[in-house]
């Protein structure tokens, strides 16, 4: 998985914190983040898109990870 560009596409709960925990487990598993990219939030929820490259963990295993981060409503690698 070195160096492998992965795009992931989120719905955040609108709630403080929710985008620094997704964040920093982005950065424990090693992931080199490209880009973030977060709307408004509507009905409670944010729409997050998040590229990044990847050392270590795989894609599946990034999503695994950050479906248990409380907040995390939705999430889907785009590529």
């Amino acid at each position: 998985a070195s160096g492998q560009l992965c795009t992931l596409y989120m719905r955040l709960s609108d709630e403080p914190g929710v985008l620094s925990h997704v964040l920093q487990q982005l950065y424990q598993a090693g992931a080199n983040i490209l880009t973030v990219n977060q709307n408004i939030p509507q009905k409670n929820a944010a729409a997050v898109s998040i590229s990044a490259t990847l050392d270590a963990a795989t894609p599946a295993q990034l999503t695994a990870v950050l479906q248990n981060v409380p907040g995390v409503k939705r999430i889907e690698k785009v590529y």
